[in-house]
């Protein structure tokens, strides 16, 4: 799931309360979306402080083109996303007229099915290629599955059709023009 952290001010860099949008990837790191970089984190009073190996680990530079994250399951992802979605346009959802509002969660309950069997499809396909890496005496046996920004690139336009002739299908069962 996305969640919202409140940041206080830490001056003198950072003299202004920050909100953030995050996914916790681990028991001491999160991924910050606005940043786009994984950072560590400890529970207040906490004393754990990351080493050299855990921060290279976990990809603290940030994400760019060849780095990658771990991935929670893919109903959770997609469940967080979704979510932060909605969170940041309920009250435009409220002002829709009630087939309008019908037609939009029509919408996101096909998004995202079609969207989780999207993940999972790439989740599958990563495993299986990592598998046939090691049989083949490659590295790595499929357990650490990681996703890159290109992955998810590719499974959303993959999907993207489908979500496009789900969005027609309804609209014109609604008659009208899309909300959107």
């Amino acid at each position: 799931p996305v969640y919202a952290l409140d940041y206080d001010p830490f001056p003198p860099e950072y003299p202004d309360r920050v909100e953030a949008k995050v996914c916790f990837t681990s028991d001491h790191f999160l991924y910050d979306v606005g940043e786009d970089g994984i950072l560590a984190w400890r529970l207040k009073g906490d004393t754990w402080e990351p080493n050299e190996e855990e921060e290279e680990a976990e990809g603290q530079v940030g994400l760019g083109a060849d780095d990658s994250i771990p991935m929670p399951q893919p109903a959770t992802l997609v469940d967080g996303v979704l979510a932060d979605i909605m969170q940041r346009h309920g009250d435009k959802m409220g002002l829709l007229p009630r087939a309008q509002q019908g037609l939009v969660a029509s919408m996101v309950a096909a998004a995202r099915e079609k969207l989780t069997a999207g993940v999972e499809t790439m989740l599958r396909e990563k495993a299986e290629g990592a598998a046939a890496a090691a049989a083949a005496g490659g590295t790595g046996g499929g357990n650490e599955l990681e996703v890159t920004p290109q992955d998810v690139q590719g499974m959303l336009a993959n999907v993207g059709q489908e979500l496009n002739e789900i969005k027609d299908t309804l609209q014109s069962e609604l008659q009208g023009p899309a909300p959107f």
